[in-house]
């Protein structure tokens, strides 16, 4: 048995058994009485946990202190950062086991909120496990010496900033362009005068990349930076691959955005559909099963030729576009002005014209005077936030009676509590998950609803 020194004011827990997981991707260690949330463990296992003793009684977090008994399924991590990162959480799970972990979550979410369904079809496994993202956000940090670099903030800590060279989820050629603007920045802050101090200016960037590796630049800073046209031009000239540079200016009421140099958006192809993503544009991070999560929205929907659909939470219209062909007509609805833009763009690029995208929240705006206005819904498809929709929205759906619902969820739990509001008028017709997120307990789900006939609503 290991012998473990215990700091003031923690206690260790020894040889508990791993029973299950929690919705946060933290495995639930029992010690009979108690359960303690730990990450980085696995159901099976037996662990040993150190626990602050001052903790709320409802939610016991612990740390792993040792593994006592290792599940099968346990893999060495492939990055260094793993456990000081975070962000893979489960990196330390082998992957086709990532996938039954994924499905068991969205299992227990529904079976939480008592909600009637199908069996839970297997997850959609991402083509690449590894090197899937295709947009990763740094935060600078400062060496003793004054040499700025990028990090990550470590687990729960928001204040810290460690350095990473590799980061092994996001695509390699956006890593090389972030550590080459790192050695570019560097250069560029020692030519400037001592009084001014780059890394408190800048906040950090964003780097995204279409399939095609394509790069689009975002620099995130509190004022214009010094000599600006100068840091562009060190910054694009030996990659090929960097198209767009933008500066957004951060400010406490608002954000600005300038482009600098190159082109004004990113084109990205999905199936047979071109789609102009801005700076600021929201894209399915995993752009390499996107293709195949867009084709089955399609596929569930089922649209006819006489369909009204309602997009709601449309974003760049990527899932509008791919239902146009199928419909009468796709109306999107979406809050963000520059999303819209695109959306429009988009539709204008892939000559469709029976789409029409409105600026406004869904909660404001799908209402009964817009639908008496646009037609009532045949079809709705959601694809909201992490939180999911809200009460009203759902009331209002229900009243609206579409005959079919495709809801599109990253959160199981909040999935689960929308259709607590649904399940009394539609039937769960299907449930498919995809994993858009691998080596983290985030898992997409597609779910199909179709409307119960009055008599038994």
């Amino acid at each position: 048995m290991a012998v473990h020194l215990v700091p003031k004011g923690y206690k260790i827990f020894e040889n508990l058994p791993v029973i299950g997981w929690h919705s946060s991707g933290k495995a639930i260690v029992s010690d009979g009485r108690h359960n303690i949330y730990v990450p980085y463990a696995i159901p099976g296992e037996q662990v040993d946990v150190t626990v602050a003793k001052r903790q709320k009684r409802n939610y016991i977090a612990g740390d792993l202190t040792s593994i006592v008994q290792a599940s099968a399924h346990r893999v060495s991590p492939a990055c260094p950062h793993f456990a000081r990162c975070g962000g893979c959480n489960w990196m330390h799970i082998a992957y086709q086991q990532q996938l039954a972990f994924k499905k068991q979550l969205i299992s227990q979410a529904l079976a939480k909120y008592q909600i009637p369904h199908p069996p839970i079809k297997e997850v959609v496994p991402s083509p690449q496990p590894l090197a899937y993202r295709g947009k990763v956000d740094f935060t600078p940090g400062i060496t003793p010496q004054g040499e700025i670099y990028w990090g990550y903030h470590p687990a729960e800590d928001p204040h810290t900033v460690f350095p990473v060279e590799e980061c092994y989820i996001t695509d390699p050629q956006v890593i090389a362009t972030a550590l080459h603007l790192q050695k570019v920045i560097n250069a560029y802050h020692k030519s400037l005068p001592d009084s001014v101090k780059l890394y408190e200016i800048i906040k950090g960037f964003t780097l995204r990349c279409n399939k095609n590796g394509d790069q689009l630049l975002t620099i995130h800073a509190v004022e214009v930076l010094p000599r600006v046209e100068e840091l562009v031009n060190q910054i694009t000239r030996y990659n090929p691959l960097l198209k767009s540079v933008f500066l957004k200016l951060q400010h406490p009421l608002h954000n600005t955005l300038m482009h600098l140099w190159g082109d004004s958006y990113l084109i990205e192809s999905m199936n047979r559909w071109l789609f102009q993503l801005s700076a600021d544009a929201f894209f399915q991070p995993n752009i390499h099963l996107a293709d195949q999560l867009f084709q089955k929205i399609v596929s569930l929907a089922s649209p006819s030729a006489d369909d009204i659909i309602y997009d709601l939470y449309t974003g760049v219209g990527t899932i509008a576009i791919h239902l146009a062909p199928y419909a009468k007509h796709v109306i999107g609805i979406e809050n963000s002005e520059t999303a819209i833009s695109d959306a429009r763009a988009n539709q204008l690029r892939n000559r469709l014209d029976n789409l029409s995208f409105v600026v406004g929240d869904v909660l404001k705006t799908f209402v009964p005077e817009f639908i008496n206005l646009h037609g009532r819904p045949d079809i709705v498809v959601l694809d909201p936030p992490r939180s999911g929709t809200l009460i009203e929205t759902l009331k209002n759906m229900i009243a609206f009676r579409p005959k079919r619902i495709v809801y599109v969820s990253c959160n199981p739990v909040s999935l689960a509590w929308n259709l607590t509001y649904l399940k009394d008028f539609y039937t769960i017709e299907s449930v498919i998950p995809f994993d858009m997120f691998p080596q983290t307990h985030h898992v997409e789900t597609l779910v199909r609803l179709e409307r119960k006939s009055k008599e038994n609503a």
